[in-house]
């Protein structure tokens, strides 16, 4: 089944055009407004010289003002398959791995991380490359996008018969400041300089998310690259969303983990270290 939504939150040719950043929030607004809904995902990571492959299916359902999200992907490693779930009631956080004989379970209490969160005053900076189920899911991953990169004006164009618009973005200087550097170019190799989003342009899914891509400059040619100016682009993460579906039929308990008597390891507290640190250091922590 096609998922039809009608909303007012597009960037009508006719009319006056949104900026790139003022787009990028529309979709995270439009986002967070669909019903139960289920996309089959594809992801591709260049890390260490080595590319990662996987496919899978993502899921997200309302939940007052939270979401219920449900990720289930395979991804190829080093000729391994290697099994990814998290699964969140919009509450909790459960990260399940699979890979023979190697398996893994993390939870995540996301009600202690926001009220953690909440204690503090001033602007909070998530940064946008963090784990998006943390983050609130797909909506909220926009929204830091647009907190983050200051996106050029939008680029018409078209997937096959699906017209949409694509956008490129670059780090703002105090978005830096979470990875203590003062310019992009100055980021570790695994962390991107540039983001490309790509989001639908019709009336039947406007602004949705099909292709968010994680990119860096480079003077060499590689594999995977595109000329831009004296530099490559080289992509080094990309999620691509595609056949996305209504699921009235998804029910909250599909989105309920029982860990059964399988080991976990809270990661709660080492996830919240990490994330106020980020904040500390772009200066958000106590200047609201």
């Amino acid at each position: 089944m096609q998922l039809v939504i009608a909303s007012s939150m597009t960037a009508d040719e006719g009319a006056d055009p949104l900026s790139g950043n003022d787009l990028i929030a529309a979709a995270g607004a439009n986002l967070a407004r669909l019903p139960a809904l289920e996309a089959k995902l594809r992801q591709r990571v260049r890390l260490f010289g080595h590319e990662l492959v996987g496919s899978g299916i993502y899921q997200q359902m309302p939940a007052g003002r939270q979401r219920m999200m449900r990720l289930e992907l395979k991804m190829d490693v080093a000729g391994q398959v290697t099994s990814f779930q998290q699964i969140s009631d919009g509450t909790t956080l459960w990260i399940r791995r699979d890979s023979g004989d190697d398996q893994g379970l993390e939870y995540i209490n996301l009600r202690q991380i926001r009220q953690a969160l909440d204690k503090h005053t001033g602007t909070q900076t998530m940064s946008p490359l963090g784990n998006w189920f943390a983050l609130g899911g797909l909506d909220q991953l926009l929204h830091e996008l647009s907190r983050n990169f200051e996106f050029a004006e939008p680029t018409p164009s078209q997937i096959g018969t699906v017209p949409v618009w694509e956008l490129s973005g670059e780090w703002k200087p105090d978005a830096l400041k979470q990875f203590g550097v003062t310019a992009a170019e100055k980021l570790p190799g695994h962390l991107p300089q540039i983001v490309r989003v790509t989001l639908g342009r019709d009336q039947q899914l406007p602004l949705f998310p099909y292709r968010i891509e994680y990119g860096r400059r480079s003077d060499k040619t590689e594999v995977g690259s595109s000329s831009s100016g004296a530099a490559s682009y080289v992509a080094i993460a990309a999620m691509d969303l595609h056949g996305v579906q209504h699921r009235p039929d998804l029910a909250a308990q599909h989105f309920r983990f029982q860990p059964n008597e399988q080991e976990v390891v809270d990661v709660t507290q080492r996830y919240l270290s990490r994330l106020i640190a980020r904040m500390e250091r772009s200066g958000d922590v106590g200047n609201r």
